[in-house]
């Protein structure tokens, strides 16, 4: 073969996005994740699964995104709350220049967190608080929340009677005004008072604690039952206030609650954190001495609470609490710790904060760019879906109708038979979702350099693996239309020693999940970050430069990398070239179209056989020439 002039040939786009939803920000598989049926495991949830969102709303899961194995951090809090999440999670702070140029703050990895937790003296990364939340409110709750609050406080329901211990008038008529019908104070003592009911031998407050699971429980034993706990904040801030009412401590700004019982202590905490409150928690043992011997005491728990701007947890002795208007509820980061190793996942919400809610009510972040990018390419649009699904939650935004399959595997051949069922749908656009699985996913790359290795994994695996790798790059390549593909992406970090001797992670880029240098075999790649925006990190496409962001790109970009590829030399299809093959039947002009197939590279494009089943161009071509020898008796 000689030299000859070059030309630019017309071309299909073939653009990778890195660092889409996903990109290696999790937390461990067992954080809890508040849903509206209560808490779940994050490694639980599904694509369709109800979350809440930071502001209290509920929101769908659009993603989840299986990390491996990874180091698992622990986050402290000023109020002695903690969670966990890998160091490249994004956690929404505001910091101390954030707070002075009065700027809500912004998504910052862990490991940049942990590297600045204070500025001159003073906490600088503070976490938003939760809104209030609403769960779905059961018909029928069989005591006022108010009143339930009290019973678990001041209550004593072991018996066969209900008995109140609190002497406050104010309290007494209260009880009385959230009795159930049939109800009434009965008996009444200096401290004590009992609740009956009004007809002889019934008690509606006993029948409601029975089918609660009350009915009997020690004081160490109490807690708020569930149907209570998982309610809406009405409820819940009314639970909350019969509990400090009778139970409770108001001073000023302080608000303190004490129980003998650390379920309910739990309970407690949980309903004061879901409302937006803080709580610091402590615990202790008292002693006390008896007939001149020490003893020790039933441990209990104390509960401080600081309740959002402007609310007063309290009702009937809402005026011994002020509420604060200058230092609100708040929390800042006190703290980043190694702590282990985990399974770890990241989940993407269908909310514009990207904010759901893990432990102790905190809120912490989360395929929509590929499809602007590929309904601006074309109009026949395939998704090789490997994001569980993600894809499909846009069905219908835009006006967008598009094909879709789910692989069960990810060997890099499937994805050559993937890629020849699109084409044979006639997609003008073929979205890979993301192309890592086929790297680290199942039945990928490196599964399968392990399953194919010998006694060296580093030269007999990859041996036998590496032509099948390629094989699926020239189809992906080749594809007779444009393709879009999205690469996950991870931070990778190094443990270094601070000032103080701990050991704290820093970020020393990010790297595409995929073999190295992958990228570098599409005409445009860019890096998204969590807010759409892409920076364009290589570029063929004549206007568009390298380090040129675009936010929230689509169809004004697709159609000037489609319009610069499309001026040039125009060269034949592969539904062109396969027709001319099936109409040859000279084993040498097979020969030579095989070799102008070649020259073009779209040997490796993916198509289907005259039956319908997955091949590429070249092997269909070489097909045809294996039964034309075989006719004429060549070789």
């Amino acid at each position: 073969m000689d030299f000859e002039e070059a030309t630019k040939e017309a071309a299909k786009a073939r653009i990778a996005l890195t660092g889409p939803a996903g990109s290696g920000k999790a937390q461990p598989v067992d954080a809890p994740v508040l849903t509206p049926t209560g808490w779940r495991p994050i490694g639980e949830l599904a694509v369709g699964d109800e979350v809440f969102a930071s502001n209290g709303e509920v929101t769908r899961v659009v993603g989840v995104y299986p990390q491996g194995r990874s180091d698992i951090w622990t986050i402290t809090f000023t109020d002695g709350s903690t969670a966990e999440s890998t160091a490249d999670h994004l956690w929404h702070t505001q910091t101390v220049l954030d707070r002075d140029a009065k700027r809500p703050g912004s998504a910052k990895p862990l490991a940049d967190i942990a590297a600045s937790l204070t500025r001159n003296g003073k906490r600088n990364h503070w976490v938003p608080m939760v809104a209030p939340m609403d769960f779905p409110e059961s018909d029928a709750l069989p005591l006022d929340p108010w009143l339930l609050g009290a019973l678990l406080g001041d209550g004593g329901f072991r018996g066969r009677g209900v008995v109140f211990s609190n002497p406050d008038p104010a309290i007494r008529d209260q009880i009385s005004a959230t009795l159930p019908a049939g109800a009434k104070i009965g008996w009444s003592g200096d401290i004590d008072f009992g609740v009956v009911g009004t007809e002889h031998g019934t008690n509606p407050v006993l029948d409601a604690l029975r089918e609660l699971g009350l009915h009997g429980k020690l004081s160490i034993e109490k807690s708020v039952p569930q149907r209570y706990l998982l309610s809406s904040a009405k409820t819940r801030g009314a639970v909350l206030a019969g509990l400090l009412d009778t139970d409770g401590y108001a001073s000023g700004h302080t608000c303190e609650f004490g129980t003998s019982s650390e379920r309910l202590a739990d309970d407690v905490q949980f309903l004061a954190e879901s409302l937006g409150c803080t709580v610091h928690r402590s615990s202790r043992r008292p002693s006390y001495t008896h007939r001149g011997e020490k003893r020790q005491g039933q441990l209990s728990w104390r509960l401080a609470i600081c309740p959002p701007r402007d609310s007063n947890p309290f009702r009937v002795h809402a005026d011994r609490f002020t509420a604060r208007s200058k230092y609100p509820a708040r929390r800042a980061i006190t703290g980043v710790d190694m702590s282990r190793s985990a399974e770890a996942v990241c989940i993407a919400i269908d909310h514009p904060s990207r904010l759901y809610v893990t432990s102790h009510c905190i809120p912490t972040h989360n395929t929509y760019t590929s499809l602007m990018l590929a309904f601006g390419l074309g109009e026949n649009v395939a998704v090789i879906d490997t994001e569980r699904g993600s894809a499909s939650k846009y069905v219908g935004r835009n006006g967008w109708r598009f094909k879709t399959l789910k692989p069960a595997s990810f060997a890099p051949l499937s994805l050559v038979d993937h890629l020849a069922k699109a084409a044979g749908l006639g997609a003008d656009v073929a979205i890979i979702d993301s192309l890592s699985h086929y790297w680290e996913g199942t039945d990928g790359m490196l599964e399968q350099v392990d399953k194919r290795s010998g006694a060296s994994k580093f030269t007999s695996g990859w041996k036998v693996v590496r032509p099948e790798e390629r094989r699926m790059l020239d189809a992906i390549l080749a594809y007779p239309g444009h393709v879009i593909i999205t690469l996950r992406s991870k931070q990778e970090y190094v443990l270094e020693t601070n000032e103080r001797g701990k050991q704290e992670p820093k970020r020393v880029g990010m790297k595409p999940i995929q073999r190295d240098g992958i990228e570098y075999e599409f005409d445009l790649v860019g890096d998204l970050d969590l807010s759409n925006r892409l920076t364009v990190s290589k570029s063929r496409i004549e206007g568009v430069e390298m380090g040129a962001v675009y936010d929230k790109p689509g169809v004004d970009l697709a159609v000037e990398v489609a319009g610069f590829l499309a001026d040039g030399k125009q060269v034949p299809t592969v539904a062109e070239y396969r027709q001319r093959a099936s109409e040859l039947s000279s084993l040498d002009e097979l020969r030579a179209l095989y070799q102008e197939v070649r020259g073009h590279q779209l040997d490796g494009a993916p198509m289907l056989d005259d039956e319908g089943l997955p091949t590429i161009l070249g092997d269909y071509i070489v097909a045809l020439g294996n039964q034309a020898a075989a006719a004429g008796g060549e070789s």
